[in-house]
């Protein structure tokens, strides 16, 4: 069995990813902004919601990035799998770029892109500690088409796009394999 966390796990894609690790038989922690509402999990069967543990995670808070690592790491010694899914794509998707809020732009690159990496941080540890040569520890940073430099072909999701084309570049191997010069 392995143990993942998955952050923005009460809705939408996170909450698919978190029924099927479950149903696959992993430990699944779910990271949500408020743990206090867990009627995204009440169908779940019971033997199933024993290795469901809701974990409250704002990405957006250090604090509460911090805690939810302290809770973490006091029910298992490693993580296995982390999946970052938490995203916004703030209203209104379509805004042109004279009319696009640079602070929406704002929000939409610290929950895209400086959660993300907030919650890696804090996690690391327990993803080294879970890590091994037969079995390597994984960070899943998820992204979106809309941040393909190649695929973008419309002025549309500015906030949205440009936080996920920055995490991208987040995932980028640390050591990627250096290109031939010509």
């Amino acid at each position: 069995m392995q143990n993942i966390l998955i952050t923005g796990a009460n809705r939408g894609i996170g909450l698919a990813l978190t029924r099927r690790f479950l149903e696959l038989g992993q430990r699944v922690f779910a990271g949500v902004r408020n743990p206090d509402n867990q009627s995204a999990f009440a169908d779940l069967p019971g033997d199933v919601r024993t290795r469901l543990g809701v974990v409250g995670l704002d990405v957006g808070s250090d604090s509460s990035v911090r805690e939810a690592q302290r809770r973490v790491s006091s029910e298992v010694a490693h993580l296995d799998v982390l999946v970052n899914m938490a995203g916004v794509s703030p209203f209104p998707h379509d805004a042109r770029l004279d009319s696009v809020d640079l602070g929406k732009v704002r929000e939409a690159f610290e929950t895209n892109v400086v959660g993300p990496l907030r919650v890696a941080q804090a996690f690391a540890p327990l993803l080294r500690a879970g890590a091994s040569v037969a079995r390597p520890a994984r960070l899943v940073n998820v992204s979106s088409g809309v941040a393909s430099l190649a695929g973008k072909d419309n002025g549309i999701f500015y906030a949205y796009g440009v936080s996920k084309t920055a995490l991208n570049l987040t995932s980028r191997p640390r050591n990627p394999q250096p290109r031939a010069r010509s």
